[in-house]
């Protein structure tokens, strides 16, 4: 352990073939954080020795390879610590690892896609509508772009393996569970065992492909999710990797959207934008590597605009929102309880603050600008085009992306993604106070000038 770290259990959370989840709680210097303690069984270390070992492994290695970024992408569940614990089993001594990985707390709805899935089809008899499905679809292809670009493929994204936090705007979608990822620089491999969720994996994890396992083998994966998220039915609803290898190769078995009845009602009504997103989802989930979009951000880039073209207010919408404030009001604690996350004291001013579903924020301070990730704060890079020390406002657009404001009302997106990107600033500088909006479509500023307050669009 860090030294001053120790880690208090509070409850189990769940298990699995190879490991067991523990809600826990992150005692430290700097503060006491929620994380789910995620433990390898001893009778597995006992069985499985170096596979399991090895699958710790991996998901350290490409957990950690994502941590050195600030801010971190919020779409990837965060690695906070690593380490092992001695334990003695009969007349063996064994080391048991274990991970510290971030608490996704999702609320009424569900902590997984799934679990959010189940309540939208019981609440609003539909699956997502389609400017959430936007929303999720754009998450999910953007965590894989992370995994991807830091030399990983994930090999196992499945809807119970991506949480899900926060509401509305708000609600993010993390990838979680890298238990079989492969990580560039760990060579170790499981050999020929066929790990992944049949009807999710792609076939190469199990059959030979000329091309291999790379980003692409994800894609296959995030198509048959999209279709998941659109309807709330498996797009290969089988039981074996080879009964998913069967139907992909079939064009007439392939299922259609319009053919669920989980279908939002605004797609349903458009079978031209249907039709569209069958014919994206059946590319992404080609047999052959080589013949799906290489890239998840490639097919998301594609089949977002389907969807947010449609996404209009429904009332499935508002079938939802009455179902979660119903929920929510018969689930509410009767006693709240509070813990400092992080002490007072820090020689620092935050002028401004955007917070994100996942209780993450980017705030700029004093000192410049800095990010909150759960459990401390971090610097966070400045930029060319706005001066960081004399940031004043920070405005969250989306899911690792923020607008900034300095002291002469100049303006720039700051992303986890890429690279700063200057916006056009107002004709009359300001001290910014407010925004809201989109700075590719309508953008309000508010701020201060000597003569009074400015409204600019």
């Amino acid at each position: 352990l860090v030294p001053g770290v120790s880690y208090l259990l509070e409850r189990q959370l769940g298990e699995g073939g190879m490991a067991v989840a523990y809600l826990a709680r992150r005692q430290s210097p700097s503060g006491s954080t929620p994380v789910v303690l995620k433990v390898t069984r001893p009778e597995t270390m006992l069985r499985e020795g170096q596979m399991a070992l090895m699958a710790f492994r991996k998901e350290a290695v490409a957990l950690g390879r994502l941590n050195e970024q600030v801010p971190p992408n919020p779409c990837v569940v965060r690695l906070v610590d690593t380490g092992g614990l001695v334990q003695q089993i009969g007349k063996q001594r064994i080391e048991v690892p274990w991970l510290a990985l971030e608490y996704v707390h999702g609320g009424a709805e569900g902590t997984t896609l799934f679990q959010r899935m189940n309540f939208s089809l019981s609440e609003t008899n539909a699956a997502f509508d389609a400017g959430r499905a936007a929303r999720a679809i754009q998450c999910i292809a953007s965590g894989l772009s992370a995994i991807h670009e830091v030399g990983v493929v994930h090999r196992d994204l499945s809807p119970s393996n991506v949480l899900c936090c926060g509401f509305g705007e708000a609600e993010l979608f993390k990838i979680a569970d890298f238990g079989i990822a492969r990580a560039e620089g760990v060579t170790a491999t499981f050999g020929d065992i066929a790990f992944g969720t049949p009807g999710y994996s792609a076939p190469e994890q199990t059959f030979e492909d000329p091309l291999g396992i790379g980003p692409w083998s994800d894609v296959f994966s995030l198509g048959s999710i999209a279709f998941y998220i659109l309807t709330g039915e498996d797009y290969f609803p089988v039981k074996s990797a080879t009964d998913c290898l069967l139907l992909a190769r079939g064009t007439d078995t392939r299922k259609k959207l319009q053919d669920c009845p989980g279908l939002c009602e605004e797609l349903k009504s458009d079978p031209k934008t249907c039709q569209a997103i069958d014919e994206l989802i059946r590319e992404a989930t080609q047999v052959r590597g080589n013949l799906r979009p290489q890239r998840a951000a490639a097919f998301a880039t594609m089949l977002v605009p389907w969807l947010s073209a449609r996404a209009l207010s429904s009332r499935s919408h508002v079938k939802r929102v009455e179902s979660v404030m119903s929920l929510r009001s018969r689930l509410s604690p009767r006693h709240w309880a509070w813990s400092m996350r992080h002490p007072t004291g820090d020689n620092r001013v935050i002028r401004s603050a955007a917070w994100a579903g996942d209780g993450q924020c980017l705030v700029s301070t004093s000192a410049g600008l800095e990010f909150w990730n759960g459990e401390a704060w971090v610097g966070a890079p400045g930029t060319l085009e706005v001066s960081a020390p004399n940031a004043r406002l920070v405005h969250r657009l989306g899911p690792g992306e923020w607008l900034l404001a300095d002291d002469h009302s100049r303006l720039a997106v700051y992303s986890s993604l890429e690279r700063p990107r200057p916006i056009a600033s107002p004709r009359v500088p300001c001290e910014p106070i407010a925004g809201s909006g989109d700075p590719d479509d309508l953008f309000v500023l508010v701020g201060l000038t000597q003569e009074g307050p400015v409204l600019q669009p």
